[in-house]
C-alpha cells in the first residue's frame, strides 16, 4: 500500500509540474501574452494566425507596428495589416484604419476615407468611433459622407467576392 501512495503522489505532482510549465501542450493565448508584455512572443503567434486567416490577428499585427511592441514602429506596415482586418468586416480593424486615414499616419490624411471606415466600425459595433465620428463632423459634407460610405462598401464587397472566388476555386 506505501508503494501504490507513492506512485500515485508522484503522478500527481507530475500532473501539477506539467499543468504549470508551458501548458501542457496548450496553445498560448497572444492577446494574454500581448497585455502581460511578451510582445515578441505574441506577435508570431499573432503572425502565424493571420497567414491563416484569423482577421482579429490582423488587427492585433497592426497594433503591433503602430505602437512598436515587438517589432520596429512602423505606420505603413500598421496601416496595412488594419486594412486587411477591416475590408473583412472587423470593427477594431475599420476603426484603427479609419484613425490612421484621420492622422495621414502610413496613408494620406483622407477625411473621406477615415469617415467611410470609421461609419462602418461604429455600424458593426465599434461604439469608440462614434467620438472619432462626431470629431470629424466638420470635415465630411453631407455629400461626402454617401460618398464615403459607398467606397468603403465597395472595398468591403470586392475583398468578400474575392474570398468566394477563392473559396469556388478550391471545391
Amino acid at each position: 500500500m506505501l508503494f501504490s501512495s507513492r506512485r500515485w503522489s508522484a503522478i500527481g505532482l507530475l500532473f501539477v509540474l506539467c499543468s504549470l510549465a508551458s501548458g501542457c501542450g496548450d496553445e498560448l493565448d497572444p492577446v494574454e501574452l500581448f497585455q502581460n508584455g511578451e510582445y515578441d512572443r505574441a506577435f508570431q503567434i499573432f503572425s502565424d494566425q493571420a497567414e491563416g486567416g484569423d482577421i482579429a490577428a490582423c488587427n492585433y499585427l497592426g497594433t503591433h507596428y503602430y505602437l512598436g511592441l515587438g517589432v520596429k514602429r512602423d505606420f505603413e506596415q500598421a496601416a496595412r495589416w488594419y486594412e486587411a482586418a477591416a475590408v473583412a468586416e472587423d470593427p477594431q480593424g475599420q476603426r484603427n484604419l479609419g484613425v490612421m486615414y484621420l492622422r495621414g499616419l502610413g496613408v494620406g490624411k483622407d477625411f473621406q476615407q477615415a469617415y467611410g471606415w470609421l461609419y462602418f466600425a461604429y455600424e458593426g459595433g465599434n461604439l469608440p468611433a462614434k467620438q472619432y465620428l462626431d470629431l470629424m463632423s466638420d470635415n465630411v459634407t453631407p455629400n461626402s459622407s454617401v460618398l464615403a460610405r459607398r467606397n468603403v462598401r465597395k472595398k468591403i464587397e470586392a475583398h468578400a467576392a474575392k474570398i468566394r472566388q477563392r473559396t469556388s476555386q478550391t471545391h
